[in-house]
């Protein structure tokens, strides 16, 4: 045996707990380490069976620090797998949240969209109401101007304006009625337009109490007269 290991396997055998001795067993070492021991038991001094008791202590501590080796080393494996996966999954769910992001500015984009549209709509009516008031309007004043000038009838061309009213009133009754029927042919509605919905439905009750007032004057008028 070389001095070097000589000198290991002392080191190793005297670092070992002292424990009491158990009971005797016969054991027949191969040739070769029978050599060894002799060599160590003649270097230490000690007997070749308590060489042999230490060597066996040795090899079976060195065992269990072999075992709690592998045991921490598969712990220790076992943590580095479990990081790269929390990494992993980490990675996904901040990729996750990258696409939410992307999708909440789209979405973003899309309602600021819709709400310029909506703002550009609302002023589009607007305009076209005021558009279409000018030329009922017109239409009032070009009628009651034919009735007023051009009527055979003395009573239309002096009740021209009353004439007028009436026929705008009509006119507006039935713009209504063709709007219920263009929303349900496109689809867009299938209740019909409540009165309370349009502005324009409160023309025709102004309308109608002009109506009124006027042939109660007339008729005041005439009453006088008589």
């Amino acid at each position: 045996m070389r001095k070097r290991e000589r000198e290991k396997l002392k080191e190793g055998i005297n670092s070992g707990a002292v424990t009491n001795q158990g009971f005797p067993m016969t054991v027949r070492p191969y040739e070769s380490d029978v050599r060894k021991i002799s060599e160590l038991a003649k270097s230490t001094g000690e007997t070749r069976a308590a060489i042999a008791r230490k060597l066996i202590q040795k090899a079976l501590s060195e065992h269990d620090s072999k075992l709690k080796q592998e045991r921490l080393e598969n712990k220790i494996d076992w943590i580095i797998r479990t990081e790269r996966a929390n990494q992993t999954d980490l990675r996904n769910l901040l990729s996750l949240f990258d696409g939410l992001s992307e999708e909440t500015e789209k979405l973003s984009d899309n309602v600021k969209s819709l709400s310029d549209d909506s703002l550009n709509t609302t002023v589009l009516l607007r305009e076209a109401y005021c558009m279409l008031n000018i030329t009922v309007s017109s239409l009032n004043q070009i009628f009651t101007r034919l009735l007023e000038f051009l009527s055979p009838k003395q009573s239309e061309r002096e009740n021209s304006i009353d004439i007028g009213n009436a026929f705008l009133a009509n006119l507006i009754e039935h713009s209504i009625l063709d709007l219920n029927k263009c929303t349900s042919f496109h689809g867009l509605r299938n209740d019909p337009i409540a009165d309370a919905n349009l502005f324009v439905e409160t023309k025709i009750k102004v309308l109608r109490e002009r109506i009124a007032a006027n042939a109660a004057n007339t008729k005041f008028k005439e009453d006088g007269k008589s």
